[in-house]
């Protein structure tokens, strides 16, 4: 009975490291663990939907819900931007003639990232 016990222990732990694991990797792979936690940890304090996560690039986190879309799609239309199609998990944006492609990704524990080219680097559209 202890040696089933040790054994259940063991492939419990190695499955917790293994996920852990693959969480921090999927994290670390956004390259910038340290936004993403602080980012994470203002959208729970201050109450917020939405918060940008990168002074580089136009990247902002959320907590994924059944809203996400549509609180994203309004932030949008406060800087002047329409959503026109979806791709997959990119969305395309519209405002006065440009496009502008914004990519979603998930996160694990139920957030997600909207990332986009910075606003100076947009497609102009054909007239």
């Amino acid at each position: 009975m202890k040696k089933k016990l040790q054994i259940f222990a063991l492939i419990t732990g190695t499955i917790g490291i293994i996920i852990v694991i693959y969480m921090l990797r999927k994290m670390y792979k956004e390259n910038e663990l340290r936004n993403l936690l602080d980012g994470i940890a203002k959208l729970k304090d201050e109450n917020l939907s939405l918060v940008s996560i990168s002074n580089k690039t136009n990247r902002y986190l959320m907590k994924e819900n059944d809203d996400s879309q549509t609180i994203f799609n309004q932030f949008m239309e406060q800087k002047g931007w329409e959503e026109n199609r979806q791709f997959g998990r990119s969305h395309l944006y519209i405002q006065h003639g440009k496009e502008m492609l914004v990519k979603k990704t998930d996160l694990l524990n139920g957030y997600c990232v909207f990332e986009w080219m910075d606003e100076n680097y947009v497609k102009n559209k054909a007239v």
